[in-house]
């Protein structure tokens, strides 16, 4: 130990005038924290130099990329939390090592930016996972959409935290960064807008009849009909009819009821609409013993009423 020197928390304050300080071989980070004690103050009473601040940008660096990257290439929804939670784990970790760091002055803002982005932390927490429920239509995400929904909610919510932070402005300030914050925009499927053949038949099911069902839409939504004698999802016939168009179900056998459902991209393999479905179906009870003829958008002066129906 130096003469007139007192060792305190593995720094050697000097006997002199001098209020220079020197480090011993400890961790800058250990080093930090010992200065903030010694000198009674909440941080340093000087800014870290450019290397002892690198020392720290790096460790931060390291701690965030895995779990980042982790998520880039999830391939499941539970991949995608796991991956999630580690990295605000991580965040949190290192938001307790550098909030009370002094950086360069030079370094100051992108400093701040790198806080902001680990302040984020309870917000990444937060996220739910996409709802695998039936959605409006009746149809419900298959795993690899829900992955991509998941993917794309953190993807957003990095970038938004991540705003400030640039390589290129750590380098103005001598410091490197090569950290990636936010993984790869994940692109959704984009809206289709398929539509089926006007008076295309769908489905077939029961004995065949004479009976007639002539459809007239005047609305501006493609719609699906079907003549039900028990469940909407195998009817005995059900046809599809395009907007402001007419079609006619015919072979109808008993008595049945009309269900309806209209929206917007038909799904050919699944029978249903992807989006701005309803579904609903006429109160009335029909007789295949008649010609019947049925206007599926409300008009007036007609003498049906319908109700709505969950999604078939």
């Amino acid at each position: 130990m130096a003469a007139g020197g007192t060792q305190q928390g593995g720094l050697v304050l000097g006997g002199s005038a001098s209020t220079g300080r020197v480090r011993t071989g400890w961790a800058v980070r250990v080093a930090a924290a010992a200065c903030a004690v010694v000198m009674g103050v909440a941080g340093c009473a000087s800014s870290l130099s450019p290397e002892e601040y690198q020392e720290l940008l790096t460790g931060f660096e390291q701690a965030v990329q895995p779990p980042i990257d982790r998520l880039a290439s999830a391939t499941s929804v539970a991949e995608v939390d796991s991956a999630r939670s580690e990295l605000a784990a991580a965040m949190q970790t290192q938001e307790q090592a550098l909030e009370d760091v002094s950086p360069p002055d030079e370094a100051r803002a992108q400093h701040e930016a790198v806080l902001a982005f680990l302040r984020s932390a309870p917000g990444l927490l937060a996220l739910t996972p996409p709802d695998a429920t039936p959605d409006e239509c009746g149809i419900v995400p298959t795993a690899e959409e829900q992955t991509t929904l998941a993917k794309s909610d953190v993807q957003q919510e990095l970038a938004s935290a991540a705003s400030g932070v640039t390589s290129a402005e750590f380098a103005r300030a001598g410091l490197t960064f090569n950290g990636n914050l936010v993984p790869p925009e994940v692109a959704l499927p984009p809206d289709q807008d398929r539509r089926g053949e006007n008076g295309a038949v769908l489905q077939r099911n029961g004995p065949r009849g004479r009976g007639t069902l002539e459809i007239k839409n005047g609305g501006d939504s493609d719609a699906v009909i079907a003549a039900v004698v028990s469940d909407p999802a195998s009817p005995s016939g059900s046809i599809y009819v395009q907007a402001y168009s007419s079609a006619t179900l015919t072979g109808l056998a008993g008595t049945y009821q009309v269900y309806f459902k209209s929206g917007a991209d038909w799904d050919q393999d699944k029978l249903k609409f992807t989006r701005d479905c309803a579904f609903q179906k006429f109160d009335d009870v029909f007789d295949a013993n008649s010609a019947w003829s049925i206007t599926i958008t409300p008009v007036i002066g007609g003498n049906a009423t319908s109700s709505d129906v969950p999604a078939f």
